[in-house]
């Protein structure tokens, strides 16, 4: 049978910078064991869903080989995944993902285990997360490019308030909501852009090339319902 192959990596998500190198910056984890912190780093899943994705993440992963050998193991971090995210699908991976942090904090005291450690990372997690948020417009930033691009209104932001562990406060998830249902949302779905935006395609169709240019620009999708 024919089959397709997913193309992605397990990556090492360094904890504050690939670029910073300190082996004596070290913390004590809950069974009092003292470890470097960015020795690893998070783990991580990339997945590739078109060719601009595994165009992408061949940069990201050349970049972790080429620029940060220092652990002897090769790490990425959140400025590469800014700035090659086009195409790529994050997964959250194992217990040593971010996201696993916080849910391991709720399932600690139910194992006999202090939790305090999780949940001191999730909240760093928490804190790296809040510069998207633009408390002028209510809403999340799409990318942080320095471009108008951040300010583009998104249907990937339902997911943040969507998860059982959001990083967001309720006020802020009822903002975001509010934002997706005035400009991205249909009874077929939600839409990829907002129609008051000058980049909005409100077609889809023609050449390959233009149907490339529409699906992120303006299509409906229908999967983000999920989330909202």
């Amino acid at each position: 049978m024919p089959f397709k192959p997913i193309v992605g990596v397990e990556a090492y998500c360094a904890r504050r910078s690939r670029l910073q190198r300190d082996k004596d910056y070290k913390a004590v984890n809950a069974e009092g064991k003292t470890y470097i912190v960015d020795q690893s780093g998070w783990h991580l899943i990339l997945l590739a869903k078109n060719m601009q994705g595994y165009r992408n993440l061949c940069k990201i992963v050349s970049a972790s080989f080429m620029e940060d050998s220092y652990y002897r193991r090769p790490r990425i971090d959140k400025d590469l995944l800014m700035e090659y995210h086009e195409g790529i699908i994050c997964c959250s991976a194992c217990l040593g993902g971010e996201l696993s942090q916080k849910i391991m904090e709720a399932l600690a005291p139910a194992m006999g285990e202090n939790g305090a450690e999780y949940g001191a990372l999730a909240e760093k997690v928490a804190a790296s997360f809040r510069k998207f948020w633009m408390e002028d417009k209510g809403y999340l930033k799409d990318v942080l490019s320095g471009t108008t691009a951040d300010e583009q209104i998104r249907c990937n932001q339902i997911w943040a308030v969507s998860m059982p562990f959001t990083m967001l406060t309720p006020s802020q998830q009822r903002s975001v909501v509010s934002a997706v249902y005035e400009h991205l949302y249909t009874p077929c779905g939600l839409r990829t852009l907002s129609p008051d935006d000058k980049s909005f395609h409100p077609f889809y169709g023609g050449s390959q090339k233009t149907r490339d240019m529409a699906y992120p620009q303006g299509t409906v999708w229908t999967f983000p319902l999920g989330g909202y």
